[in-house]
């Protein structure tokens, strides 16, 4: 899968508008406080397609609400999809 095919698992995600580059789908989840003991970046994990790009310190927008990008995003599974931790803007 990938792609079209990888572009399709997202469709039902939540909008994604980078402050630069197209608008893409991807899953937001809250992040929990650690994973096999190790501390998590960010208030939020964005869950998106490696066919699109995001990069440290961003800001991005998703679904009305403006986050930056924490860290540099990690491939994950079989390297189709791409995770990175996210800081809600405070204004």
């Amino acid at each position: 899968m990938f792609g079209e095919d990888v572009e399709l698992f997202y469709a039902d995600g939540e909008l994604v508008t980078p402050e630069a580059g197209e608008p893409f789908r991807g899953f937001l989840t809250i992040r929990d406080a650690k994973v096999f003991d190790a501390p998590l970046v960010g208030d939020c994990q964005l869950q998106f397609p490696a066919t699109r790009s995001l990069s440290k310190s961003q800001l991005i927008n998703v679904d009305g609400v403006q986050y930056r990008v924490a860290e540099q995003p990690m491939r994950i599974g079989v390297g189709n999809d791409l995770v990175v931790g996210l800081f809600r803007e405070r204004v």
